[in-house]
């Protein structure tokens, strides 16, 4: 699997460290405060792009999520998140009141001890606070953080795909509405992405489960990983520059960018006492343990990021199906990017005059062009120069006739040998008109863009 945090036997994809400052042995509370009144929400710099605190540690102003004033509006009240990690403190303070259910799914057993195995664990608390810590005054707030958190342990040392289709089972069992997973194996089988497929089609009483997977930290294709299923939302990593992460993996199936930190962490919750990553129940956004930065970053934490956000577009309108969700989420973003350009969403083009556009990263970067890859025996057509067409935008036009059919075109570096965009989709056809959606861009750095919390809400909303 992918590791959570260090490479393990089977590469789970886990990416983080952790730690933070409160004192253990706190009994749960259920008293719901405002944002402010909990200590650390301050460093919570994903979700509350407080002035001075941005200031200080020289953040770039649109390095969050544009909450506005969502997180006092909605919190994920009557919505199901799973969470699906390698193990949880069900009892920490800031969760206990969330958690319905636990369960820890071995090859032989389910049994409902979710908690962590090892003292020096922490990935799946981490990931919890970041989705759902409650708002009690105590530490932080998570992105939902009334939402129903459904705790799944699954080993990260003897994973099978037994195990991993009996953890999407039990998540659609108990009513998840969204599936949070910040791991991956690196190589689904066919049998795992069926049942990931099932859930997110069926799951909801048949409005399909929202399934959220972090893309990785390999700075590297995503590859045959659970992220790259087509069914599940893959979540890349920005930094406090509002530009992606060094180690965030990339390709044409990521789908969606959330700040996952680097220099700076994302201030979430630790195991209680000396376990974990810190020395107490909380890991802030620069802990260090022993002399050792132990922050926790990486798609990681930015995939729980676009969980909780899901979950409150859900409770703003539980009525959404998965896919009008996801539509949304194409939609309310931002579009960071320093060199990588971005390709408007193609859907039809004429095949004498097969014209793509897109727009430039904030350097303009131009050394690119276009090329057309036939789905019938990949046959491919360019590369086709670029022109610029002022404000920021850019086109390229074939200079042959393409045969009708269905294409994936591509953003490629002059030589051909680097992807920087990719359309996965666009039918040419001498018949057929031009058809380009300008709500819609994407690139194989950034996916569609970094998520903007407000506009998923005003999307999610709409009449």
């Amino acid at each position: 699997m992918r590791g959570f945090a260090v490479a393990l036997v089977l590469g789970l994809l886990l990416a983080g460290c952790s730690k933070s400052d409160s004192s253990s042995g706190l009994e749960p509370e259920d008293t719901v405060g405002v944002l402010e009144e909990n200590p650390l929400f301050i460093e919570q710099w994903a979700i509350n792009p407080d002035e001075t605190f941005y200031a200080s540690h020289a953040i770039n102003q649109n390095a969050h999520i544009n909450p506005q004033e969502i997180l006092r509006n909605y919190s994920g009240d009557g919505i199901r998140i799973a969470i699906i990690d390698d193990g949880f403190d069900f009892v920490h303070p800031d969760l206990a009141s969330n958690v319905v259910a636990s369960f820890y799914v071995e090859s032989t057993q389910t049994t409902t001890n979710a908690s962590h195995t090892l003292a020096s664990d922490y990935h799946g608390t981490a990931v919890a606070g970041i989705v759902g810590a409650k708002n009690n005054t105590l530490g932080i707030a998570g992105v939902a953080n009334k939402a129903e958190l459904i705790l799944i342990k699954i080993p990260m040392e003897g994973y099978s795909d037994l195990i991993g289709i009996r953890a999407f089972a039990l998540a659609k069992e108990y009513g998840a509405d969204v599936i949070s997973c910040s791991w991956g194996t690196g190589d689904v089988s066919d049998t795992v992405r069926a049942k990931i497929i099932d859930v997110a089609t069926n799951g909801r009483g048949g409005k399909g489960t929202l399934i959220v997977f972090a893309a990785g930290n390999a700075d590297a294709q995503i590859g045959n990983d659970e992220s790259s299923i087509e069914e599940v939302i893959a979540v890349g990593a920005t930094d406090h520059t509002a530009l992606r992460a060094a180690y965030s993996s990339y390709g044409d199936t990521l789908d969606i960018m959330a700040p996952g930190g680097n220099e700076l962490g994302i201030a979430t919750l630790d195991p209680q006492g000396s376990n974990g990553a810190s020395i107490d129940g909380y890991n802030r956004f620069d802990e260090r343990r022993d002399g050792n930065e132990v922050s926790f970053i990486g798609t990681s934490a930015a995939a729980p990021i676009v969980a909780g956000a899901l979950a409150l577009a859900l409770e703003a309108n539980p009525t959404l199906t998965r896919e009008e969700l996801f539509a949304n989420l194409k939609r309310a973003v931002t579009y960071p990017s320093e060199n990588v350009p971005y390709l408007y969403d193609c859907i039809s083009l004429q095949s004498d005059m097969a014209t793509i556009e897109g727009t430039f990263g904030s350097s303009a970067f131009s050394e690119f062009g276009v090329r057309f890859i036939s789905h019938e025996g990949g046959l491919s057509y360019g590369i086709f120069s670029i022109a610029s067409t002022g404000e920021n935008t850019w086109h390229a036009t074939a200079t042959e006739s393409l045969p009708q059919g269905e294409y994936t075109v591509e953003v490629v570096s002059p030589d051909g040998t680097a992807v920087y965009a990719t359309d996965s989709y666009c039918r040419i056809g001498s018949s057929l008109a031009t058809r380009i959606d300008y709500d819609i861009k994407r690139n194989d750095y950034y996916g569609h863009g970094k998520i903007d919390l407000a506009k998923l809400i005003e999307l999610s909303t709409e009449d």
